[in-house]
């Protein structure tokens, strides 16, 4: 198969990426992983949080 740069990975990335808001502080990440990175929770549970695939429905993180 092809293998991508680092440079077109960001990219694709990029655009990908939805916005999303911690309406707790009100602070807005560039996808799920900026916002696990910045705030300590898994991808998983970000990505079942924003689905809604979790038995504790906190709202405090919203998609775009």
């Amino acid at each position: 198969g092809k293998h991508h740069t680092e440079e077109t990975k960001q990219k694709v990335s990029k655009t990908k990426s939805k916005i999303i808001l911690d309406s707790q502080t009100g602070i807005f990440y560039m996808g799920v992983k900026d916002a696990s990175n910045s705030t300590g929770i898994t991808t998983h549970s970000l990505y079942s949080k924003l689905n809604d695939n979790t038995r504790n429905k906190n709202k405090r993180y919203d998609r775009d």
